[in-house]
């Protein structure tokens, strides 16, 4: 008897306090809902991005205004290739909300690659090389977007369209990402 005494004793009061616990817990969420607000005031941001139109790699945005401007850039080299690419994207916010912006973009991505060919010897058993192969290509897409807000300072951009690729040479579908912090 004792012990259902005490059961019930322990259940009551952690009853009482888990209604008040959810009670803090709903202001405290409600709270935090309404202090969530990007820097809308920032006028620059860093990032990594990755996109065939947009270029990949480290990313520079600058937004003066609902009209802003994006590079990335990539170096690579290593003993027999190396590989370069450089965007620039221009973005133009449609319509701006408090979690997330809808947006038009303009991408522009240059590309160069370069190999070292090598071939085999057969008389003396080893690898020569045979020459470099070199391509570059510019590729140009245009689509819509969406900037999602995951904090005050942080941002995800998730764009998709149509792309010219390789010189013109190709065209398809295109899909591009990229996350900035803003400051």
């Amino acid at each position: 008897m004792k012990t259902l005494k005490t059961i019930c004793i322990t259940l009551i009061i952690a009853s009482l306090n888990f209604s008040a616990y959810t009670q803090v817990d709903d202001n405290t969420q409600r709270s935090r809902s309404r202090s969530f607000v990007h820097k809308k005031d920032s006028k620059h941001a860093l990032g990594i991005a990755a996109g065939a139109t947009t270029g990949f790699g480290l990313s520079y945005q600058y937004m003066p205004n609902q009209l802003s401007f994006q590079l990335a850039f990539f170096p690579y080299k290593d003993q027999s290739s190396s590989l370069i690419s450089a965007g620039l994207t221009f973005i133009y916010r449609l319509r701006e909300g408090e979690k997330l912006n809808f947006l038009l973009y303009q991408g522009n991505h240059f590309i160069s690659q370069s190999q070292t060919n090598y071939g085999w010897d057969p008389v003396n058993q080893v690898s020569i090389e045979t020459g470099k192969s070199t391509t570059s290509g510019f590729n140009n897409g245009v689509g819509i977007g969406f900037e999602f807000f995951l904090s005050e300072s942080v941002a995800f951009n998730l764009m998709a369209g149509y792309a010219g690729y390789n010189n013109f040479e190709r065209i398809t579908l295109t899909g591009e990402g990229a996350l900035f912090y803003k400051f």
